[in-house]
């Protein structure tokens, strides 16, 4: 273990841009470890005990976990030093890859496509194999995981470092990242630099010596290793002493080194520091700032409106030159300013100097910040910065200016790369503004219809639809893609196939963007229109490779099966259903869950009993993650045909399954007309049950909140279950308890039992 003379930081770090170099739309320098500082303390016996801790084949995470201050980053840092490694006999070689997390990373899709890339710079193509996955599966860990997973297993040893994992704390990237250390390769080593304890299994971890966990008392300086960090400021004073008061904390010993070197009595300086934080803000305000002239407190106090800093960003921030100078004589100074790449052109202040300053930048600066942020927002936005250039604007109170970068660009690209959970948390800081944007009011909607929650989708679509405030008017294809994606949503295939004729009759489809030719080959797939189908997935597919969006392009293919087996071309069905499903392996996307229905077309269209059985598995498996009310309601109909045909009594149970995601369909097209045939193939009657002793009989909608009453599910779950919203589940159980003469669900049910209903 290392740990060194820097204070090590924590903070939000920029988005890429054409001014900060970028890999694969990242910041370069979060891929890259910061440069060590000049006064870097190795601790030999830490490093090699570190070292061979990692080489161990039992080892699967390092936890670094101290408050800010400590040298986590630095630590981490000094294992991709092999002259460190060398300098302290570690025996054990082994390769570090660098991720500096950031709080926009806690999207899902953002995360695991930062760690690909991540992982990209020492094992080439890593990027291009799990970045697509991502953005496709919107960040889900079942997909990615085993991509990468297989991506890691040959090659030399690694350390992947997740530094500042505290900020990315979402349930969905914690369960993923437990899912990779579950199947992580001997060979690799996650490593955690964060503020606290993630939420992670590490007890299990600890329970089989599969963790190596170092906190604050392990990266304690002590008296030796202090008086190298002060060097010619430790010469007189009582350096135990000043441990002791510090608790051996690198940040409160780099700080009053500073001040030993500039104070006329530095052994009662010595003795009168404290270690604690508000002391040695303090100290900061006090005596640090002080000490800087007028017109480096003026710059210090200007820049301190950006997490990052480069010579020209400081240039125009100020107004003057000679900021890239300034900013190497700063780091030179002292350890406080921390460069981040070898040419030594961004840098970023510790995270206690960066609050401090920019404390005393509200108290002095006063009405001159939001014209810095102006002036910050301008230069991100013309260097490809969108996200921060949107962060400034709303700091500087230009929220209206920031809703318009969102709904003209931005929302839109999140959306494509699969991070509406990004999208979604930028309009909330919009707040109020986000709502008297029409791009932003849509961009709502699509995020709601993403994570499957159609009633305030439909309010946001209905609302943007009613707004004439800016340029993106009604006309624009991305409000129908949406009603026919939410109209699909509720298996309303008419409703979804109105919206798409008038755009294939005037041959408009052909110029819009690949959701909407995507979306209308959908509709006419579900209608059994086989010829509009091929002509919206021709489309489909050509404008998915123009737009990148490889779901897309596999959705084209996988439903044209989908159309062709339903007009009864068995042989057609079944080859274009295979190659939907080798393009998708062929594009990481195996795991993709709408996957499913190329299986189970290809199941219906097979004569082979053995294919069949295995793609229905393998439809059924992939089920378990929501698909979609009819692309669910398929394949259980396929599956439960296909086991009720191969005497299989399990096929039954599919299709009450496919019978109740039917019944709340308004029109679920040839999946209604599917279910019907092999409900009559298999002697079951369509009718929904009956009881003469009800005077008003229960709806199949009804029936189908009822059949999910005897369950553990809550009534959003409910929902859910059944693709339809809160509101309606909530209605249906309100109608069927007034027909059943009953009060509450537990009395629905005992007396749907004995009408036999259930």
């Amino acid at each position: 273990m290392s740990a060194a003379g820097s204070i090590e930081e924590d903070i939000v770090v920029t988005q890429p841009g054409r001014g900060l170099q970028t890999v694969g739309g990242l910041a370069a320098t979060k891929l890259v470890p910061p440069v060590l500082p000049a006064r870097h303390v190795v601790r030999g016996g830490l490093v090699r005990s570190l070292a061979e801790a990692v080489s161990a084949p039992q080892t699967k995470v390092l936890l670094v976990s101290a408050p800010a201050g400590w040298g986590k980053t630095t630590l981490l840092a000094s294992l991709g030093d092999p002259g460190l490694r060398r300098e302290a006999h570690a025996r054990e070689a082994f390769e570090l890859v660098w991720l500096q997390l950031e709080a926009a990373d806690r999207d899902p899709a953002r995360f695991w496509a930062a760690v690909a890339h991540a992982v990209d710079r020492i094992r080439p193509g890593v990027a291009a194999e799990v970045t697509g996955v991502a953005r496709a599966t919107r960040g889900g860990a079942d997909a990615v995981v085993p991509v990468l997973v297989n991506l890691l297993v040959d090659g030399p040893p690694l350390v992947i470092a997740l530094d500042d994992y505290h900020l990315v704390g979402t349930g969905e990237i914690h369960a993923g990242v437990d899912l990779l250390l579950e199947r992580l390769p001997p060979s690799v080593t996650l490593a955690f630099g964060t503020r606290g304890d993630p939420p992670l299994r590490l007890s299990r971890l600890r329970a089989r010596g599969e963790l190596v966990e170092v906190r604050s008392a392990d990266l304690s300086f002590a008296p030796a290793d202090a008086a190298v960090l002060l060097g010619e400021a430790a010469g007189g004073i009582d350096v135990e002493r000043l441990c002791r008061r510090t608790e051996g904390w690198a940040a409160g010993l780099v700080l009053a080194g500073l001040s030993l070197r500039r104070t006329a009595d530095p052994v009662a300086y010595a003795e009168s520091f404290g270690g604690d934080d508000p002391l040695v803000a303090d100290y900061l305000s006090d005596e640090l700032l002080a000490s800087f002239g007028e017109d480096e407190r003026e710059r210090l106090l200007s820049t301190s409106v950006v997490d990052r800093l480069s010579g020209p960003l400081v240039d125009h921030l100020t107004g003057r030159d000679g900021g890239g100078p300034w900013l190497a004589g700063l780091a030179a100074a002292d350890q406080l300013l921390i460069p981040l790449d070898a040419r030594r052109t961004w840098f970023r202040h510790h995270q206690l100097v960066l609050e401090l300053l920019r404390a005393d930048a509200a108290r002095t600066l006063g009405d001159r910040l939001p014209e810095l942020h102006r002036r910050a927002a301008a230069w991100f936005q013309r260097h490809g910065e969108t996200e921060l250039a949107v962060r400034h604007r709303v700091a500087a109170g230009d929220v209206s200016q920031a809703a318009g970068l969102v709904s003209d660009g931005l929302g839109w690209r999140l959306i494509a790369d699969g991070e509406p959970e990004a999208l979604s948390r930028i309009l909330d800081g919009l707040g109020r503004a986000a709502d008297d944007v029409t791009g932003c009011v849509l961009q709502a909607g699509w995020c709601a219809f993403l994570r499957n929650d159609i009633d305030v989708a439909e309010e946001r679509l209905s609302r943007a639809r009613a707004m004439r405030s800016d340029s993106l008017t009604e006309a624009n294809p991305l409000f129908d893609a949406l009603e026919m994606n939410l109209a699909l949503g509720r298996g309303d295939v008419s409703t979804a196939v109105a919206i798409a004729d008038p755009a294939l009759a005037s041959g408009t489809l052909s110029a819009q963007l690949s959701p909407m030719s995507t979306v209308a080959g959908l509709a006419y797939a579900w209608a059994g229109r086989l010829a509009q189908a091929r002509e919206a997935m021709a489309v489909a597919r050509r404008r998915a490779r123009q737009d990148g969006v490889i779901t897309n392009e596999v959705m084209a293919s996988m439903f044209l099966a989908l159309a062709e087996a339903e007009v009864g071309d068995r042989e057609a069905a079944r080859s274009t259903a295979t190659r939907a499903i080798e393009l998708a392996a062929s594009r990481h996307l195996a795991r993709y869950h709408r996957i499913a229905v190329a299986h189970a077309v290809r199941a219906s269209a097979t004569g082979d009993p053995a294919q069949a059985a295995a793609d229905l598995d393998r439809a059924l498996a992939l089920s378990r993650r929501p698909l979609g009310i009819l692309d669910e309601a398929y394949v259980m109909t396929v599956a439960a045909d296909v086991r009720l045909t191969a005497g299989d009594p399990s096929g039954a149970e599919l299709l009450r399954r496919a019978r109740s995601l039917v019944a709340v369909c308004r029109d679920p097209g040839t999946v209604g007309a599917r279910l019907a045939r092999v409900l009559s193939r298999h002697g079951y009657e369509d009718a929904a049950p009956t009881s003469p002793l009800l005077v008003e009989q229960l709806t199949d909608r009804e029936l189908a909140v009822l059949r999910h009453l005897p369950s553990r599910l809550n009534q959003r779950e409910i929902a859910a279950a059944l693709y339809i919203s809160l509101n309606t589940v909530k209605t249906h159980a309100r109608s069927l308890f007034r027909k059943l003469g009953v009060n509450g669900r537990k009395q629905a049910v005992q007396r749907a039992r004995e009408l036999g209903l259930l």
